[in-house]
C-alpha cells in the first residue's frame, strides 16, 4: 500500500495512518487527531526523516522544518585552530623545536591541533536536528 500524501511505499494494508506524515489511511474518525499526528511526527524525527513531509500535529499543515543549533562559529574556530596547529607542527618538524617563555612550540602546536579537532567534532554534533518546528504556528516536536 502507498500513502497518497507523502508517497511512502510498503505500508501494511491494515495500517491506520501513515507513519511518516500521519495521513489517515483507514475510515476511523480519530486517526487524524493531534495525538496520532504527534506520534507520527515523533516517529519521523527519531528515524531522522526529512521534516518537509511531516504534518504539524497542532495546525495540520505540512510546513515543518528541522531546528538546529547554530554551529557556524564553532566550525570556523575549529578550522582555524586546526590549520594554525598543523602549520605550527610543520614548522616544528622542518625547523626544529623552539623553546618559548612557558613551553615548547611543539606542545603549543599539538594543543592547537587537538583543540581544532575537538571543535570540529563539536560543530558536527551541533548540526544535528534537535527538533522539528512548524513554520506556520511554531509548534515543536518532540
Amino acid at each position: 500500500m502507498r500513502c497518497s500524501r507523502c508517497g511512502l511505499d510498503g505500508l501494511a494494508p491494515d495500517s491506520a495512518f501513515c507513519p511518516r506524515c500521519g495521513t489517515p489511511l483507514g475510515g476511523s474518525a480519530g486517526l487524524g487527531s493531534m495525538a496520532h499526528r504527534r506520534a507520527a511526527a515523533v516517529a519521523a524525527f527519531e528515524r531522522r526523516d526529512d521534516a518537509a513531509g511531516v504534518q504539524c500535529p497542532n495546525c495540520g499543515r505540512y510546513r515543518m522544518q528541522a531546528v538546529r543549533i547554530d554551529a557556524d562559529a564553532t566550525l570556523i574556530f575549529g578550522f582555524v585552530a586546526f590549520v594554525v596547529g598543523g602549520v605550527a607542527l610543520l614548522l616544528v618538524v622542518f625547523g626544529g623545536d623552539v623553546g618559548l617563555y612557558f613551553t615548547n612550540a611543539s606542545i603549543v602546536a599539538v594543543v592547537l591541533t587537538l583543540a581544532g579537532v575537538a571543535l570540529l567534532l563539536l560543530a558536527r554534533y551541533r548540526r544535528r536536528p534537535k527538533a522539528f518546528e512548524c513554520f506556520a504556528c511554531g509548534y515543536r516536536v518532540p
